[in-house]
């Protein structure tokens, strides 16, 4: 600013004289300045990117609910299918054993403790094979079927998919190794499978 003033006061006194004379002007580069534009020119590029990011970030979702969407519609409506249904009187069992929990390829205590967490809420005791000796359990996840206590139930589940569906089968047996329930349910959750178990 101060050299714009000055530059202003040198042209005005060669007007104001009448006289024409050379004058040369040299103007040192504001570091400071440069530094400032560079500044605002690299957060200008940086809301650009974040911008951009955002944007590519709703499509990616809204790409992605697309996809489910679809994958809902192209499933298989919810089914159950009651292969035999429960005939005894529940009542005089006090005990679930949980036999097996397949939900997938690789077999862990997870699924055994998800399943237990859900017959929790049914009159019987859990029997969950992780929790009742694991040692055993790693050795055989199938070993309270071995028990056989007539006061027992024993849980067997298994859990596969079929394209988008999901496939759920449980199978209650007693101590004599006779089926007492057996469903086979489609895009069903175990909670609605397991009911008639829990609140006979």
């Amino acid at each position: 600013m101060k050299k714009l003033i000055l530059i202003l006061i040198m042209l005005s006194n060669i007007i104001l004289n009448g006289q024409t004379q050379k004058v040369e002007v040299t103007v040192k580069e504001d570091k400071g300045l440069q530094y400032n534009l560079n500044r605002a020119e690299s957060a200008r590029k940086s809301d650009e990117a974040q911008a951009r990011n955002k944007n590519e970030g709703i499509k990616a979702k809204a790409a992605e609910l697309t996809a489910k969407a679809a994958a809902a519609a192209a499933m298989s409506e919810a089914n159950v299918e009651i292969k035999i249904p429960i005939s005894v009187d529940l009542s005089n069992y006090t005990h679930i054993a949980i036999i097996t929990a397949n939900t997938g390829p690789y077999v862990s205590f997870i699924e055994y403790n998800d399943i237990a967490k859900t017959l929790r809420d049914g009159p019987f005791t859990v029997l969950n094979p992780f929790v009742v000796d694991r040692k055993k359990f790693r050795n055989d996840k199938r070993f309270l079927r071995e028990t056989k206590n007539p006061n027992w139930l024993y849980l067997y589940y298994n859990k596969s998919t079929q394209g988008l569906d999901a496939i759920r089968r449980v199978i209650i047996k007693d101590s004599q190794n006779k089926t007492l329930y057996n469903v086979i349910a489609t895009n069903t959750d175990f909670y609605q499978i397991i009911e008639p178990i829990l609140f006979f």
